[in-house]
């Protein structure tokens, strides 16, 4: 389907989690931010850790666990683009997508060895590589990425449509009525998160601001 012309600009907020991704895109009429979409995406395929640095290649032989992270990171990059490009395709009709937005990353060693041997990056690299994977993905699909610290994000929201956060959490609540379920934490959280990198430059507002 092409896209009509004159079509509001698009943010695509990501809650990543292990092996899968919450993505909510915000677009706006008449200057309201609405959701065009809402799903949720697997980013793991079948046979495949979902938490290999944590606890697979903790088993392994170093060569045998940098190949095992790189076939899992390898197809949770073609995940990650197949997705974005699926949802470009199918919102493209009613809105352009322009940003992909999400927490900010976590600092992690640079090699292989400096994550294994230490517990507390073990812990986190996973979740890194889930996040690491959308951005990657966005870059080759020319969205820019946005980022604001983890649980910043309905502040950040806030900023951007010059409101208050307990305004824009409660019309992010309200959201519920007219979309339905699920309508959960960390779809509230994608969606504020693609309000903030959005909602400044294209001047949108809450309803009767």
């Amino acid at each position: 389907m092409e896209r009509a012309p004159g079509v509001a600009a698009a943010a695509v907020g990501a809650v990543t989690h292990y092996g899968r991704a919450v993505l909510v895109t915000v677009s706006a009429r008449d200057g309201v931010p609405f959701v065009a979409d809402r799903r949720q995406v697997v980013l793991i395929g079948d046979g495949l850790p979902s938490a290999p640095y944590h606890h697979e290649a903790q088993t392994l032989e170093r060569p045998a666990a940098a190949e095992l992270i790189r076939r899992v990171r390898s197809a949770v990059d073609a995940r990650a683009e197949a997705a974005l490009g699926e949802l470009r395709q199918s919102v493209r009709a009613q809105c352009r997508l322009e940003w992909l937005a999400h927490r900010a990353p976590r600092p992690l060693p640079e090699s292989l060895d400096g994550i294994l041997d230490s517990r507390p990056a073990t812990l986190i690299a996973d979740a890194e590589m889930y996040l690491e994977a959308l951005s990657g993905a966005a870059r080759r699909c020319r969205l820019p990425v946005v980022t604001c610290a983890r649980g910043t994000e309905l502040e950040a929201a806030a900023r951007a449509l010059g409101a208050g956060a307990d305004e824009v959490a409660a019309f992010l609540a309200g959201m519920r009525a007219s979309l339905g379920p699920p309508w959960q934490a960390d779809h509230r959280t994608a969606a504020a998160a693609a309000l903030a990198a959005a909602a400044g430059g294209q001047g949108w507002r809450l309803p009767g601001a």
